[in-house]
């Protein structure tokens, strides 16, 4: 009986990575030609912007509310000194200045709501009830008159709380309104095929 000789194969070179940074970048970004030609293109094309848009916006940019200071540099910066000098005013609006905690609070819970919205695991029955109670908390908080806080008219509500509230509302009224009316249309327009060509006919 002749002995069984092992042969061992030849090494082989590591397989490329696949899991890591490094495997999401190769999947996403350099996965074909045209894929790393396009990803070649937006980094070159955003280390020609960034640091022109970098040197406009904070290094030639002028901070203080100084007229003649933007107009200076109206070529060669931004002006922020309206947002230094308005900046109240932009983010609150006429709110009462002692009671602009309230406005703030509110805009943390709404926006802490808005982001645990769009993570899959706080998909749960409870998420469409906390939204009318954070929803309710909110116009509390900016309304007052319960709780010991002061009763602001809605009149001087302004700035960021009442344009995240209003866009907040607008989009939940409207998606279940889109639905309504896709669903609705959808009938009709069979509806309508048959009797078209039986007029025809």
């Amino acid at each position: 009986m002749s002995a069984v000789v092992f042969t061992p194969i030849e090494s082989r070179p590591p397989p490329l990575a696949v899991r890591g940074p490094l495997g999401w970048l190769r999947r996403n970004f350099f996965d074909g030609w045209a894929n790393t030609l396009a990803t070649l293109i937006t980094v070159a094309l955003l280390l020609w912007l960034v640091p022109r848009f970098f040197g406009w916006s904070v290094l030639h940019a002028v901070v203080a509310p100084d007229n003649a200071a933007c107009r200076a540099a109206i070529e060669q910066g931004a002006c922020w000194g309206v947002v230094a000098e308005k900046g109240r005013l932009i983010l609150f609006g006429r709110y009462p200045f002692e009671e602009q905690w309230r406005p703030l609070v509110a805009c943390a819970i709404l926006i802490a709501l808005l982001v645990a919205s769009c993570l899959r695991p706080f998909w749960k029955p409870w998420l469409a009830p906390l939204w009318v109670l954070v929803l309710a908390l909110c116009f509390i908080l900016m309304r007052g008159g319960v709780l010991g806080l002061t009763v602001v008219e809605s009149s001087r509500w302004g700035g960021f709380p009442l344009t995240l509230a209003l866009s907040v509302v607008s989009l939940a009224v409207a998606f279940p309104l889109a639905i309504f009316v896709a669903l609705g249309a959808a009938p009709s327009s069979r509806r309508s095929a048959p009797s078209a060509c039986s007029t025809s006919s």
